[in-house]
């Protein structure tokens, strides 16, 4: 009986322990990507496709990752 709740609070600290990390992770993840820019539209930004010859070719800038845009437009 004993051994048991000895486990069950092993257990609770590891699941705890599990639980901050993948909160931290996701702030880290969250701070340095786009995750939600609206309704219908966040579920495609993990398209990170760039097709340079052609944004070169219209004259627009060239961004490649989030932190590329958030400089363009100035903002953090």
């Amino acid at each position: 009986m004993k051994e048991s709740i000895e486990r069950r609070k092993e257990i609770k600290k590891l699941r705890k322990v599990e639980k901050e990390n993948k909160s931290r992770e996701w702030k880290k993840y969250k701070s340095e990507n786009i995750v939600y820019i609206g309704r219908g539209y966040s579920n495609a930004l993990f398209l990170k496709d760039t097709n340079i010859e052609k944004l070169k070719e219209i004259g627009l800038p060239i961004i490649k990752d989030d932190k590329e845009l958030a400089e363009f437009l100035g903002i953090e």
